[in-house]
């Protein structure tokens, strides 16, 4: 299967944020996500950088018909000409409190595993 890589801007576009609310807008996914509908959960404080590119973090999510969350990161390069990445579902969780008690867990190294898993989306 061969991944489809986005540049600038991105894949997902927020709409309907503030700068006071930088932590959560909502999400529009193009035909390639089957036009889903998600939320940004929050943005990671780590910031990942590979080579000459620093990438910050998204957790974002999208509830299923079953009242459910899914949830996946997405890798948005500071450098406007690098794509930006995104992973599989990461994790499926009961609600939105419970996908979001999962963001603020997330450390470093499963960031950098979850990054490589979204770059191999590329080959």
């Amino acid at each position: 299967m061969r991944a489809l890589v986005f540049k600038r801007p991105s894949f997902c576009s927020i709409r309907g944020q503030s700068s006071a609310a930088p932590s959560i807008g909502t999400l529009h996914f193009g035909a390639a996500s089957a036009n889903i509908l998600g939320v940004r959960i929050r943005e990671h404080r780590a910031k990942l950088i590979v080579g000459d590119t620093t990438y910050v973090v998204w957790i974002c999510g999208a509830e299923r018909p079953d009242g459910t969350w899914e949830g996946w990161l997405e890798f948005q390069p500071t450098e406007i000409t690098q794509p930006a990445l995104r992973t599989d579902q990461e994790t499926s969780q009961p609600n939105r409190a419970a996908l979001e008690y999962w963001a603020e867990g997330l450390e470093p190294i499963y960031l950098e595993g979850a990054l490589a898993r979204a770059q191999r989306r590329l080959l």
